[in-house]
């Protein structure tokens, strides 16, 4: 059965609209975010936090002790920890904006720090996986 060309440019039209909706609007996992909070004393003193969704890895400093909070983190299969550390004082939270590929997973830690040296860390968190 031969196409008259009406038929031809219909389905390859339908084809180009199918093949850039698929490049517009691609399938993405959603990955789940990574928390770890640190205490000490009965005092909740650091949270560490990864926004999957946003890609920002941030650092809370909860106690107004005159510390600092430090959000250790790291990728899976990688032991080489970055940071992110928080001066600015209790309540605040120090943001940073990673560049990040799909399926990069990241575990992250809490922990109070003083003038830069880490005073105490909560454990890890579980890599925030798909």
């Amino acid at each position: 059965m031969k196409l008259s060309t009406k038929q031809r440019l219909s389905k390859l039209a339908a084809a180009t609209a199918v093949s850039a909706a698929l490049i517009v609007v691609p399938s993405v996992a959603a990955m789940a975010d990574a928390t770890a909070t640190y205490s000490s004393g009965g005092q909740t003193r650091a949270t560490a936090y990864w926004n999957a969704s946003s890609d920002v890895m941030s650092s809370t400093d909860r106690n107004n002790d005159g510390w600092g909070s430090r959000t250790a983190y790291n990728l899976r299969g990688n032991t080489s920890n970055q940071y992110v550390d928080n001066t600015k004082g209790a309540g605040t939270t120090e943001s940073r904006t990673l560049w990040v590929l799909p399926g990069w997973e990241f575990r992250v830690q809490a922990c109070s720090i003083n003038n830069g040296t880490q005073l105490g860390c909560s454990s890890w968190s579980g890599f925030s996986g798909v």
